[in-house]
């Protein structure tokens, strides 16, 4: 089944695995290169769960109008985590193939 984005240290005992993230989007966010977009589930904690689509060679417009539409919905993401250190905390990013990776939640 799905692991809620707030089981924060299930998802880094699943580091490199596949998983079912599921919450509500609150924010799209982008890394300083601009080459990765973030799902973001908290805005308050620095070490909570994000879902990261890289773009690659697509512009990340066309990714964002892709992922606009989750905004404040309860999505569920599929993608394979891996932990981030950040600031001396750990942040499992949930990797996805592309934006067909998530979906709306019943």
């Amino acid at each position: 089944g799905a692991i809620l984005w707030s089981h924060h240290e299930l998802l880094i005992q699943n580091n490199r695995n596949p998983v079912i993230l599921e919450g509500v989007v609150k924010d799209i966010d982008k890394s300083s290169s601009g080459k990765t977009l973030y799902l973001v589930f908290s805005t308050a904690d620095r070490d909570a769960a994000r879902a990261a689509i890289e773009v690659g060679d697509t512009p990340p417009g066309d990714v964002l109008g892709e992922l606009k539409p989750f905004l404040g919905k309860n999505v569920r993401v599929t993608g394979t985590v891996k932990v981030q250190r950040v600031a001396g905390l750990n942040r499992p990013d949930i990797m996805m193939a592309d934006s067909s990776a998530v979906t709306l939640a019943e």
